[in-house]
């Protein structure tokens, strides 16, 4: 991050580190219970569950450098994941078949992206307010009240 902005090869590359782990986690989960049948699904679909969603938060978060964009998104990911899981592993979607936990679940990921996509309306409402008030606004004053929602430093 040369900037500090969430720009440059450090980002790329978490974000590339941080999608991979999360594919290769989902894909050798599924191989697993393919392959042994489905036994022992509970420990593949735990440990699979949790590496997604700590490897696209973490990798999300280095990116962007914001907090709501790497919860968004591991919340998302990790919902995914377990309904893949709930197509795929006969065993696993009777267990949760009617499960309030499954309900709860599904209802916080829809509050969560419906929070993010709010909040991405705020910030985009207050940085045109923010920056519109200076008489010349830089990219790095754009950039800055993106990332902390502050009002730029008026120039003298």
């Amino acid at each position: 991050m040369a900037n500090g902005n969430g720009d440059g090869l450090h980002s790329k590359t978490a974000l590339a580190w941080s999608s991979g782990c999360c594919a290769v986690a989902a894909v050798a989960g599924h191989l697993a219970l393919f392959w042994s049948e489905g036994a022992g699904w509970r420990t593949v679909v735990g440990a699979v569950t949790v590496i997604v969603a700590l490897a696209s938060f973490a990798g999300l978060y280095v990116a962007s450098q914001r907090a709501r964009i790497a919860i968004a998104s591991s919340f998302l990911l990790t919902f995914l994941v377990v309904f893949s899981y709930v197509l795929t592993v006969d065993k696993f979607a009777a267990l949760i078949k009617g499960n309030m936990l499954v309900d709860d679940f599904r209802n916080i990921v829809t509050v969560i992206i419906g929070f993010f996509f709010g909040s991405e309306a705020a910030v985009a409402v207050t940085k045109t307010f923010s920056t519109s008030r200076l008489k010349e606004s830089t990219p790095q004053d754009v950039r800055r009240a993106d990332r902390d929602l502050a009002v730029p430093v008026k120039r003298i």
